[in-house]
């Protein structure tokens, strides 16, 4: 078995708001939105309104960030429509929905695989929505600076200083060895489970989920290999003993201005105490810190913290 998975990048953008105004009560929608539209706009090379029937979808920006259709021919989810998106936009932690003139805000977002090369597209469009304005008020901003996963400052003020670093995290088991795991929902967690959104997921929930997100990321993202995921993730998940469950539904919703529809967003926040195998499952964890867990990653839902040796 491969012993990366993936390279992936998470880049934080520096914004500086040149006035006050309303943004949003969930930013990343907002965020995901504006990006998505300004993406659009400076590279679509057609003018559809769905992306399916475009004829270079699969070499757009935009289409393969935001819409990500299901490559054809495809040995995998030959019935979808659209693949697992290679990017995950998260909002600024605890932000009012309002700014006030000069603030700054930092928000990130993740880059996986082939998407990697689309940063610099991303940083224009970022240039652009601030020009139109973010959220209800369309409140201007200026994008001031771009850091990598390193903490590196790779763009400031229009120039571009070094291309972002990736890091590749093993999949691999490690060797077997007990250990409290801690996990700390920071956005909703959509996770369904015999066939709704689960309020209160097991580890064997969460990590047949996200070893399947991230078989997905890695067949459509990274190098295409369809390699079995080991059934000791599995056993190591069964065999878990929880001690702690703390979560808290969250209603939510947000409205598609291109749909012209509401898309639920509502999940649990929280957090989940268990003992288990840490050497096989503490890989798919921290690479899960990444690419977050459950339906709606694009817009940052499903974020975790993990810790090993809980004591609180």
């Amino acid at each position: 078995m491969a012993s990366n998975l993936l390279p992936l990048t998470r880049l934080t953008a520096r914004l500086r708001f040149l006035r006050s105004g309303f943004i949003s009560e969930r930013w990343a929608n907002s965020l995901r939105g504006g990006l998505g539209y300004s993406l659009k706009a400076l590279y679509c090379g057609a003018d559809f309104q769905d992306c399916r029937p475009c004829p270079i979808k699969d070499g757009c920006a935009y289409g393969y960030l935001f819409e990500t259709p299901v490559p054809s021919p495809s040995e995998v989810m030959k019935l979808y429509t659209f693949a697992p998106h290679p990017l995950v936009v998260e909002e600024p932690a605890e932000r009012a929905p309002v700014v006030i003139e000069g603030e700054e805000v930092d928000f990130s977002f993740v880059l996986m695989g082939r998407a990697l090369n689309y940063a610099a597209f991303l940083t224009r469009a970022l240039e652009r929505l601030g020009h139109k304005g973010l959220g209800r008020d369309k409140t201007p901003f200026e994008l001031t600076a771009l850091f990598d996963q390193s903490g590196a400052l790779i763009w400031e003020r229009g120039r571009l200083i070094a291309p972002p670093s990736a890091v590749n995290l093993s999949f691999a088991p490690e060797p077997s060895r007990k250990s409290t795991l801690f996990l700390r929902f920071l956005t909703p967690l959509r996770l369904k489970v015999g066939g709704k959104i689960s309020s209160a997921p097991e580890p064997f929930d969460l990590v047949s989920s996200l070893t399947r997100r991230l078989f997905l990321l890695r067949y459509f993202h990274g190098d295409g290999q369809q390699t079995d995921w080991p059934s000791v993730f599995f056993e190591a998940a069964n065999e878990a003993m929880v001690l702690k469950r703390d979560f808290i539904w969250r209603a939510s919703e947000r409205y598609s201005t291109r749909k012209k529809s509401t898309t639920p967003l509502s999940g649990v926040t929280g957090s989940l105490l268990f003992v288990a195998d840490a050497g096989v499952l503490a890989p798919l964890f921290r690479l899960g810190q990444y690419v977050h867990l459950g339906k709606g990653a694009i817009f940052g839902l499903g974020r975790f913290d993990y810790g090993e040796n809980y004591d609180g």
